[in-house]
């Protein structure tokens, strides 16, 4: 088992459009390019991702089980095939996978998926996705993901978070855990389509504007 390491979990919030998957999809890349992560793993719920890496997508166990023992820096598991309308069932399992097989490798891995409303409801969380969340330190796992929401996401997985990338966000709702955190509610409801503002929930330090497009 890996030394515990300085964990990031980043939640990345924002409509849609607002521009929270390309986002996702820079930070991963970011990542593995600068060496803060040795491989990917990628929930691909939405079949999109997998494009967007530039690299093809994984769609069942055994192609799963091929690629973990590869060399492959980037994994992307499209779940429509093995788990057909069971995409919670698909992310436990993922989540499941990817924590145990990382415990005996070496490194820091980021997992990543998107529109993880679907997944870990404000209701729901599995013990796998528990597992990897709340103990991935020690196998050396980070998490990245984005949501509609912070409102739409499980209170446990809030409660882990070390940072928040939050795009335009007009919902009171989905509000309300932002300006908890320090965000400014009439900020974030003026925020053009591509940038965002991001907290660091460690350090409380002010908030920086990144633009993602224009």
């Amino acid at each position: 088992m890996m030394i515990a390491h300085k964990t990031t979990k980043l939640l990345i919030v924002g409509g849609n459009g607002t521009g929270k998957t390309t986002a996702l999809v820079r930070f991963a890349l970011g990542a593995l390019h600068t060496g803060a992560a040795g491989r990917l793993y990628v929930f691909d719920g939405e079949g999109e991702l997998a494009g967007r890496l530039g690299v093809p997508a994984i769609y069942n166990a055994a192609g799963l089980a091929r690629a973990l023992d590869s060399s492959a820096p980037v994994l992307v598991f499209d779940p429509a095939d093995e788990f057909p309308g069971d995409r919670a069932g698909a992310f436990d399992f993922f989540a499941d996978v990817v924590f145990h097989y990382s415990k005996h490798r070496a490194g820091t891995k980021l997992f990543v998926a998107d529109e993880i409303q679907f997944t870990l409801t404000s209701d729901r969380l599995s013990a796998p996705v528990a597992t990897l969340l709340e103990t991935g330190r020690r196998a050396g796992v980070d998490f990245v993901a984005a949501a509609q929401g912070t409102n739409a996401v499980n209170t446990r997985l809030r409660n882990q978070l070390t940072a928040l990338a939050a795009f335009r966000t007009l919902d009171d709702r989905a509000q309300r855990f932002l300006v908890e955190v320090g965000f400014d509610a009439e900020e974030l409801r003026a925020l053009p389509d591509g940038s965002c503002i991001v907290r660091d929930l460690r350090t409380g330090e002010p908030p920086a504007r990144l633009k993602m497009f224009t």
